[in-house]
């Protein structure tokens, strides 16, 4: 109807008030069955949106300089023409700090005194050291260092795994001097909710997933689109570091491991696999919308970035839309609410964004509207909109590698050099093309809820969907996913209020891990645990338990509240 509309704007009039059901139910139908770009966005569960060109950036320290944190959210523009823009997902820590060694160690060789756990058979060795003799480590590093595994699959995979599921103990050497950790000083990163990919979607559907839910489908999401993302881990020092003399320089972490069925894929383990400073990037900014003067009679507008010399800039989403109007010797500025439908703020003037369906005209209109969604047309004054870009497939393109480092920002980001460790990817389709918008709901209507055996083929399904259908390793990674159970379970779960016995749902998950050689294990298992999070009751819990063929355990993941602390 909408393209009739467009081309036929004569014929649709007559249309639209369709007195003859005879007629008009077959309009009807046709136009729920093409309905391809509006209505899977208001459904439950709506389409991921497209992910823009991603990649992974190092900052590099000038060495002796104090320690300086780059935000998350901090604008980079690339040197190489026509320049694109990226915004950082992770808040960056430039430090006087470098790893000195990362080896794999297979035979332990360590003081008798220390109490060396039975079973240890082999060993990370991690040497974290200060690059200015005048700054001991403390002063250093301030908080958690965060690492990038810049490594082979296959040894990223591996590392990965041992660090958080067969580590036995940790000790910590500072020059002659040994002490054992009593916990793990390692901590994965990734799927926080201030470790997001994109901006969280304002204006959600009141009938859409819950908060926990949408995190869930943002990490499946997130892991087959762009798992780089997952491929970070944080070494908090300040335990280590409360053992070791005053103004150390340098500590040695000796992970402690058992005899590894991987350990051919720890040999290769390099200092230059462990990048410090390092962040995802994806490729949106801000940018304001050229400015929209207000005609009379007029409803529909185009909505086009401000152009500037760079590469061209493709919308994402609306962020504000002001109403800017003259009032005596000061102006007037209104913001102007999205019209969402069942959810609206109280206001008698709404705006509403298309995108282009067909070739030609503008890439989307904005148009506005009342309370009931009727065409409204406003009266005198200039709309401002506000606008979140991409610049498309053009990162991709770009050459990388750049003596003096592939981007640039503003303050603290413009001081140091950052480069590119991968090739920035190529934007991802929208969902909404060839029918996968209506896959992906009919993929969540199946799976709602369900962790059965009766479901793995749905839940395999749910993963397919977001799974790259080229990557034979991928590919072979959901077919080693052979069986889902699940079994009522009782705990106690501590929150901020206090601590609940609760009833809830245990879930076993059982993998080849031969199918897993080249993705970690624990990586998987934290976005399925959050995945089914997402299912639980308001008063109850989720925990995942992901085991091998032979029924045993690989990892526990922790107990995940549907709610609050049940009254």
């Amino acid at each position: 109807m909408d393209r009739l509309l467009q081309q036929r704007p004569g014929l649709a009039d007559t249309l639209a008030p369709m007195p003859d059901p005879v007629a008009g139910r077959p309009m009807q139908a046709a136009s729920f069955r093409n309905a391809d770009a509006w209505l899977p966005g208001a459904l439950r569960h709506s389409p991921p949106p497209a992910l823009p060109s991603c990649s992974v950036v190092q900052v590099e320290s000038a060495g002796n300089r104090p320690l300086v944190t780059i935000p998350r959210g901090t604008e980079l523009t690339t040197k190489a023409q026509p320049a694109c823009r990226f915004r950082t997902i992770y808040d960056v820590a430039v430090a006087p700090l470098a790893i000195a060694t990362a080896r794999f160690v297979p035979c332990v060789d360590m003081p008798p005194t220390l109490g060396v756990p039975a079973g240890a058979a082999c060993a990370i060795v991690i040497a974290i050291e200060s690059t200015d003799p005048a700054i001991a480590l403390d002063d250093a590093a301030a908080g958690p260092i965060r690492l990038f595994i810049d490594a082979d699959p296959a040894t990223r995979a591996a590392l990965h795994d041992a660090l958080f599921t067969r580590t036995l103990c940790t000790c910590v050497q500072a020059g002659r001097q040994w002490t054992q950790l009593a916990a793990l000083p390692f901590a994965p990163v990734g799927c926080a909710a201030d470790e997001a990919l994109l901006p969280a979607a304002a204006d959600r559907q009141p009938v859409g997933p819950s908060p926990r839910e949408r995190h869930g489908l943002r990490l499946l999401a997130e892991y087959f689109a762009f798992p780089e993302k997952f491929d970070f881990f944080d070494i908090d020092l300040a335990p280590a570091l409360a053992r070791c003399p005053a103004g150390t320089l340098r500590l040695v972490l000796h992970v402690l491991l058992p005899a590894l069925p991987s350990a051919g894929s720890l040999q290769s383990l390099a200092p230059s696999m462990l990048r410090l400073g390092c962040t995802p990037v994806v490729n949106l900014f801000s940018r304001a919308a050229e400015p929209l003067p207000i005609a009379a009679q007029r409803n529909t507008y185009p909505l086009r970035a401000f152009p500037l010399a760079e590469a061209d800039a493709s919308l994402y989403s609306v962020d504000a839309v002001t109403l800017l109007q003259a009032a005596g010797d000061a102006g007037l500025a209104i913001e102007l609410p999205r019209f969402v439908a069942l959810r609206r703020v109280q206001a008698d003037r709404y705006w509403l964004v298309r995108h282009a369906g067909t070739a030609g005209g503008p890439e989307a209109t904005i148009s506005f509207v009342d309370s009931e969604q009727r065409p409204l047309a406003l009266r005198g004054g200039t709309v401002a909109v506000q606008l979140t870009c991409t610049n498309g497939d053009a990162p991709a393109s770009l050459p990388i590698g750049r003596p003096d480092g592939d981007l640039t920002g503003s303050g603290a980001a413009g001081r140091y050099p950052a480069r590119f460790l991968r090739r920035p990817s190529t934007s991802s389709s929208p969902a909404s093309q060839h029918g996968r918008a209506w896959r992906h709901s009919a993929a969540h209507a199946s799976g709602d809820g369900a962790s059965t055996q009766a479901a793995l083929p749905a839940l395999l399904a749910l993963l397919r969907l977001h799974a790259p259908a080229d990557s034979a390793a991928v590919q072979r990674q959901l077919a080693g996913i052979v069986s889902l159970d699940q079994r009522a379970v009782k705990a106690w779960l501590r929150f901020p209020q206090g601590a609940a016995y609760m009833h809830g749902t245990e879930v076993r998950l059982a993998v080849d891990v031969a199918a897993f050689d080249r993705s970690s294990v624990f990586v998987f298992a934290q976005v399925m645990e959050w995945l089914f999070a997402g299912y639980a009751g308001e008063e109850g819990f989720t925990r995942l338990v992901v085991v091998d063929l032979a029924g045993r355990e690989l990892v526990r993941c922790a107990a995940r509240a549907g709610g609050v602390l049940p009254v």
